[in-house]
């Protein structure tokens, strides 16, 4: 479900006013976003490239 509210806010919120990268990766912000991971039995938000886990879901820090 994480995934669908987060290509909802992608192509319906941010796309006409910034990047779509959302939520942006601490390490690879221009790269890509985040993705939404079960780990430990938590949904965390990782970073799809090197995996390292950021925040775990509904914790995201505001922008």
């Amino acid at each position: 479900m994480t995934d669908v509210v987060q290509e909802w806010v992608m192509e319906s919120v941010l796309w006409p006013e910034r990047p779509t990268n959302w939520p942006p990766c601490p390490h690879h912000p221009r790269n890509h976003p985040l993705a939404a991971k079960v780990v430990q039995d938590r949904a965390v938000w990782v970073c799809p490239v090197d995996e390292t886990s950021f925040y775990v879901v509904g914790s995201l820090p505001a922008s």
